[in-house]
């Protein structure tokens, strides 16, 4: 958990982010249109601090929920967590009622 990321996000954008994240495995071909996040939130929690990275947020939703894809970059500039598999992460402002391997559409502000 990052309490302290939580609180720095609702901070700096005005988003009360529910902690944890949905991890949704991206169709290759997708995943390469993904937009790349842009604001960066310093790592403030003990992961962050040990793992010396900070944070990289774009916005986005699902279902119409608002929130932000997290990728974690470890310093100087090595993309983390699911990145390499294909697999974006993301934080919304409240809890979706899902089931494993349920097919999900994120929507990103960029796309037309």
């Amino acid at each position: 958990m990052r309490p302290k990321f939580y609180s720095e996000v609702e901070n700096r954008t005005g988003l009360r982010l529910h902690p944890g994240t949905i991890n949704i495995r991206c169709e290759p071909e997708a995943f390469r249109t993904i937009p790349e996040p842009s604001l960066c939130i310093e790592g403030v929690d003990e992961i962050d601090l040990t793992e010396d990275q900070y944070l990289l947020l774009g916005p986005c939703s699902i279902r119409g929920v608002r929130g932000y894809r997290i990728l974690p970059i470890v310093r100087p500039n090595r993309k983390a967590g699911h990145d390499s598999e294909g697999i974006i992460e993301i934080s919304l402002v409240k809890r979706l009622e899902l089931q494993n391997c349920e097919e999900l559409e994120v929507t990103f502000p960029d796309e037309s």
